[in-house]
Formats: structure tokens, C-alpha cells, sequence
């Protein structure tokens, strides 16, 4: 099975997928549609800021990347 990215509108997408589900109806063809949603930045930036604290707090480890990161002080 073959995978293919489409980035879109909702609107066209919505038409794309209602097209291909009938090409595979008629083709007897098997389809199968998923959707990845666009990142949610509220809810990753939510998860920094659960780090950010986790890291204040001493409850998450972190590892610097070298000796000139003057944030992990």
C-alpha cells in the first residue's frame, strides 16, 4: 500500500476524500484515510510549560548540549 501527504483547505479536503472513497468503491479497492491534524501549539506549548516547571521543581532531568548554555544554569 502506497501513503500520499495532502496539504489543503478543509473544505477541498473534505471533497478530495468523498472522491477517492467513490474511485475506490467503484474500483473495488481498499482505502484507508486518516487525518494528522496540524500541531496544536496551545496544547505543546502547554507541555513546555509543564516541563518549565517539572524543571524548577527538580522533577525533570535534563542533559545541556554543550558547556555555553547559559539558560540551563
Amino acid at each position: 500500500m502506497q501513503t500520499i501527504t495532502i496539504q489543503a483547505n478543509e473544505s477541498f479536503l473534505k471533497e478530495a476524500v468523498e472522491l477517492l472513497k467513490n474511485f475506490a468503491k467503484k474500483s473495488n479497492e481498499e482505502i484507508e484515510i486518516s487525518f494528522d491534524e496540524f500541531p496544536e501549539y496551545e496544547s505543546r506549548f502547554d507541555e513546555y510549560l509543564e516541563d518549565i516547571e517539572a524543571f524548577e521543581k527538580g522533577e525533570l532531568e535534563v542533559y545541556p548540549l554543550g558547556t555555553g548554555w547559559k539558560y540551563l544554569k
